[in-house]
C-alpha cells in the first residue's frame, strides 16, 4: 500500500500520515488528531523495540540492574 501511494518508507508512522494528508488532500490536520484517528481505525504506531533480541540475555539482565531506578532521588 504505502508503494501504490508513492511513498518511499517502511511504516505509515502519524507524521507521514499527516504529511501525506496535507499534501494529497489539501487539509492540515493536529499530530494528536493522526494518532487518535489512526487508533481508532485499528493501526498501530510503529516504535523501536526496546530489547535486541540477539544479544545475552544475561548480559542484557546485568546491564538493565546496573540502571534501575531505587526510588530515591
Amino acid at each position: 500500500m504505502i508503494s501504490q501511494a508513492g511513498v518511499d518508507a517502511p511504516a505509515w508512522k502519524p507524521p507521514l500520515v499527516r504529511e501525506f494528508i496535507a499534501e494529497n488532500f489539501r487539509v492540515e490536520y493536529p499530530l494528536a488528531h493522526i494518532y487518535r484517528v489512526m487508533h481508532k481505525i485499528g493501526l498501530s504506531i510503529q516504535t523501536a523495540q526496546p530489547i535486541a533480541y540477539q544479544a545475552d540475555p544475561k548480559e542484557q539482565r546485568h546491564w538493565h540492574n546496573q540502571f534501575k531506578k531505587s526510588g530515591r532521588r
